[in-house]
């Protein structure tokens, strides 16, 4: 009779448990932190598992059976939706436009939803504690857990730093513990880690420069 293992390993962000750290360490990176370190060598498509990266060149280059934009879908259903509301790489199947905007969408609910909240400005959603409006009720229900319920969900396992979204997350360890700096001005070449960051010192040290330098003084007539 085989040894039934403990889960003794528990992730602090959603709460399943494991019975080797490895497999905890490894959840953690490629669910909660999306790192995908393998990279297929003929579209450029990463993957965090090496055997996913197997499969996907096996199905999307090996195989005759693939689509125009190289992406491997499970089932026929997901390849249909997938043509249908995806426009790079195929024919565009998107034939709700908007009359409005550019925007184009695969169904007709689609389009109406997208009326509704962003042209007709529509917000039957009402938060019940601040009485703010939403136009869509999974805006609501993220607005409830991030400002009232103050959720977060995600934690640093480096350092204390806790956040709502994996993606503040994911760019506080780029940040702060791998030192990344992607974003660059294009004035001084002074890099930062964040774009607000960058775009807020543009505004502050080379756009004021260009504002004071702009100033006219104002001479008494002298009356």
């Amino acid at each position: 009779m085989a040894r039934e293992i403990t889960k003794t390993f528990e992730c602090q962000i959603c709460q399943q448990s494991f019975g080797y750290k490895f497999h905890l360490t490894r959840h953690t990176t490629l669910v909660h932190l999306n790192v995908k370190k393998f990279q297929c060598e003929t579209c450029e498509r990463r993957f965090g598992l090496k055997h996913h990266l197997k499969r996907h060149v096996k199905h999307v280059h090996v195989d005759s059976t693939r689509e125009s934009c190289q992406t491997y879908l499970p089932s026929k259903s997901g390849l249909d939706y997938h043509v249908k509301t995806v426009k790079t790489g195929h024919e565009d199947m998107r034939l709700f436009k908007c009359t409005k905007c550019e925007k184009s969408y695969a169904y007709d609910s689609k389009l109406k939803s997208h009326l509704k909240v962003y042209h007709l400005k529509m917000k039957p959603f009402r938060c019940m504690l601040c009485q703010k409006d939403f136009g869509l009720n999974s805006d609501l229900q993220i607005h409830i857990e991030r400002v009232h319920e103050q959720k977060k969900r995600f934690q640093c396992e480096l350092c204390k730093f806790t956040s709502f979204h994996h993606i503040d997350l994911r760019r506080h360890i780029e940040c702060v513990h791998e030192k990344m700096k992607p974003f660059k001005c294009n004035i001084c070449l002074l890099e930062f880690g964040l774009k607000g960051n960058m775009l807020s010192h543009k505004n502050n040290v080379h756009l004021k420069i260009v504002k004071n330098e702009k100033k006219i003084p104002i001479f008494s007539t002298g009356n």
